[in-house]
This record gives C-alpha cells, sequence and structure tokens, in this order.
C-alpha cells in the first residue's frame, strides 16, 4: 500500500486526530514513532542474530514494518484499555492495589493541511496522503473528479494544498460517501495512500493488527502481551514467560538461567544491596 510516514502511527493510535473549530479532524502535533521505532527494532534483530550467528553459525532473516514497531511502542495504551474490556474482578494495572477507581490509562504545522489531511468517513476517520501529483491525480480521477486535479494540479512533491478551505470542504463531502474500509480499498486499487485511523481500542479490531500482532491473553500471559515486531522468517521466536506480577520476582531466575550465576553470587549481590 502507497503510504507516508504519518500513515504508521495513525495505524496504530498514536497520532489521534485533533478537532479544529469549524468541527473538522486535523492531523495532531504529535511525536513520529514508526520511522525511528522500526529502525531501531532492526538493529535489535541484527544483534540477536549475529550474537546467535557466532555461537552457532546458523543465520537469520527477518522482517520489521513501521506500522508494526509503532504499535509495539503503543502496547501499553492498547493492552490497558485491553484490560478494562474485562470484568472488573479481572483488571490489571491501574490502581494495584485495588481500592481506588479503576480508569483506562496523547506542533501544528499540518492543521491547514488538505491534501495531506485526516477526513471523517462514513463510519470513521481515514488518513489522506496525496501529496504527491500523482496520487492526487489518481484520486481525483478515481472519484469521477478530473476537474479537481485540472483546477489544482499543484507541485509535482510535497503539495498538501494547504489552506484551501474550498477543496477541504469539498474533500470533506467526498471522504463522508464512502465507508472506511471501502476507502481503504480505493486506495489500494487507485494507487493513493489512504489509511484506517486507530485509537488503542479500535486497532485491537483492525484485521492487519489482529494477523500481524495477535495478543496473547491475559489468562495465559498474565497480561494481553503483544507479540514481537521483529518478525523471523522460516521460525519463530521463543515465547515469553508470564509478564512479572510483582517487582523482583523474576531477579533470581533470570541470573540464574540467563547469566548463570549460582547461589552464593546471588546471595552475595542481594546482600550488598544490588538487587534494591
Amino acid at each position: 500500500m502507497p503510504s507516508h510516514g504519518i500513515a504508521y502511527d495513525a495505524w496504530a493510535g498514536a497520532a489521534r486526530p485533533a478537532i479544529n473549530s469549524a468541527g473538522q479532524p486535523t492531523i495532531p502535533s504529535y511525536t513520529t514513532i514508526g520511522i525511528n521505532a522500526g529502525p531501531l527494532y532492526a538493529a535489535l534483530g541484527i544483534c540477536a542474530a549475529i550474537i546467535r550467528a557466532r555461537a552457532t553459525g546458523e543465520p537469520a532473516r527477518f522482517e520489521v514494518a513501521q506500522s508494526d514497531a509503532a504499535a509495539a511502542f503503543n502496547w501499553n495504551g492498547i493492552e490497558g484499555n485491553k484490560a478494562y474490556e474485562r470484568p472488573e474482578d479481572e483488571v490489571t494495572g491501574n490502581d494495584g492495589d485495588g481500592k481506588g477507581e479503576r480508569r483506562p490509562v496523547g506542533d501544528n504545522s499540518m492543521t491547514e493541511s488538505v491534501r495531506y489531511q485526516y477526513y471523517r468517513s462514513k463510519d470513521g476517520i481515514v488518513l489522506f496522503m496525496a501529496s504527491e501529483r500523482e496520487f492526487w491525480k489518481n484520486f481525483c480521477e478515481g472519484i469521477g473528479r478530473p476537474e479537481l486535479f485540472e483546477q489544482n494540479p499543484g507541485a509535482k512533491y510535497a503539495d498538501h494544498a494547504r489552506g484551501n478551505v474550498a477543496l477541504r470542504r469539498t474533500l470533506d463531502e467526498t471522504f463522508a460517501t464512502r465507508t472506511t474500509d471501502e476507502w481503504v480499498r480505493f486506495g489500494q486499487e487507485l494507487n493513493t495512500p489512504l489509511c484506517p485511523i486507530n485509537d488503542v481500542k479500535s486497532i485491537t479490531r483492525d484485521p492487519q493488527f489482529v494477523d500481524r500482532l495477535p495478543l496473547r491473553h491475559h489468562q495465559e500471559a498474565g497480561t494481553d502481551l503483544m507479540p514481537s515486531p521483529i518478525k523471523p522468517i522460516g521460525e519463530s521466536l521463543p515465547v515469553p514467560a508470564r509478564a512479572a506480577v510483582a517487582a523482583g520476582c523474576d531477579t533470581d531466575a533470570v541470573l540464574r538461567d540467563v547469566l548463570g550465576y549460582d547461589a552464593a553470587k546471588i546471595a552475595a549481590l542481594r546482600a550488598a544491596g544490588a538487587l534494591g
């Protein structure tokens, strides 16, 4: 699918729309995640593969998607809200002592953009990213409005039609005629960058999220754990143990099983206060 940098974060529920004075959704000021987290996970995967290759001679191939990485960075919000879909006596996270209220755990340079902007669909919000002339032309012809392109061809690259109020109103009306899924399919078929906008609740129902990052159920993992965005090809990553239920509960096991410390060394570290 054609896309731009904000798409990964919008999909991952990490770039939630702001609403302007006219009631229109706009791209907010936010910290970009996917374009930075993706390479970071890739670097971690490479380091892990090198360490294993040196030890075993086994090679590795893997893929990392920026959208997966953005969702992984947003895990706390996604998991936190997922937890509140469960009965109150099963809710994990906020107010761990069980005595308080149960409650779930967000530069405006793009506000006036038009060809790179959030729009309300019939049933949600989509991100439109036709800032390249080619994509903009594809879109206009695809909706049967070639005159929109002829009247507003714009620059070849990076043209957001900033401040074009009349065009914004036209696109508001256009996007409201189809559902989000219909617009996503339109983008795939007509080579136009469009993506669904998720929040931390809706993303768990997104078919790509379900396929790429299926949550491990809290009854098995202790919380709704998200898998690593590092996707080995031809093999699987080890399944993590249950989530820690108390601070330090796994310290001895990590020191013993991972680092190879014996009981005497662990006891000495504990006596010295190194473990808190």
